[in-house]
């Protein structure tokens, strides 16, 4: 295995594992200052989620982790 390989597999399980926990963390455990924030947060959150869901990679990451 190659460098390059190494390093696509590194970002590959970066946005699809660590980048979806962080958002799950900033949704669900940090505090809003008001509706409209909350709001933001999750409409930008859900088109990476939906991104993520129809063009992932799942070759790498086992492909039942996507519907989790």
């Amino acid at each position: 295995m190659n460098s390059l390989q190494i390093i696509s597999i590194i970002l590959l399980t970066t946005m699809q594992l660590v980048t979806p926990i962080l958002f799950i963390y900033w949704l669900g455990f940090t505090k809003s200052k008001s509706k409209i924030n909350t709001i933001f947060k999750i409409l930008t959150a859900w088109p990476f989620f939906i991104f993520i869901y129809y063009a992932g990679q799942w070759s790498f990451i086992p492909f039942y982790l996507r519907y989790i």
